[in-house]
């Protein structure tokens, strides 16, 4: 949790001053209490951007429906999210024609039928290049 800052009282803030978790000082562990938030609901396509992306940062994203989620480049050091593809029809992880998606700069779909979750990670080595799990 090394981007999180302890504020005397044991509560984690990240930098932002946004409250994250807490220290336990028993096992001297920090404890991001919040990382398991409430998922985001996707009712329409979606351009993420360095403008937006604190709303989908390391949240869940559920779609109501068939919907495109698409990456831009010049995102944040370790950005990702979750997503949970709709009951019918798939959700689609897109690039803005930059951003590298499993390796290309392409579409990606997902079902709920083969997948319950997906996971959309960035790459450490190259911060406009993500994976995306499932199939």
């Amino acid at each position: 949790m090394g981007n999180y800052r302890s504020a005397e009282n044991g509560l984690l803030y990240d930098l932002f001053g946004k409250l994250r978790g807490y220290y336990n000082p028993v096992t001297k562990i920090d404890v991001d209490s919040f990382s398991a938030s409430v998922p985001v609901l996707v009712s329409a396509n979606v351009t993420i951007t360095s403008r937006n992306e604190d709303e989908y940062d390391g949240k869940t994203l559920e779609f109501s429906g068939a919907y495109t989620v698409t990456l831009s480049a010049g995102l944040s050091v370790g950005f990702g999210f979750a997503v949970i593809p709709p009951a019918s029809g798939n959700a689609s992880i897109a690039s803005d024609g930059t951003v590298q998606l499993n390796g290309a700069t392409t579409t990606l779909t997902r079902a709920a039928a083969s997948n319950a979750a997906v996971a959309v990670i960035q790459r450490a080595s190259s911060i406009n290049s993500y994976v995306v799990t499932g199939s």
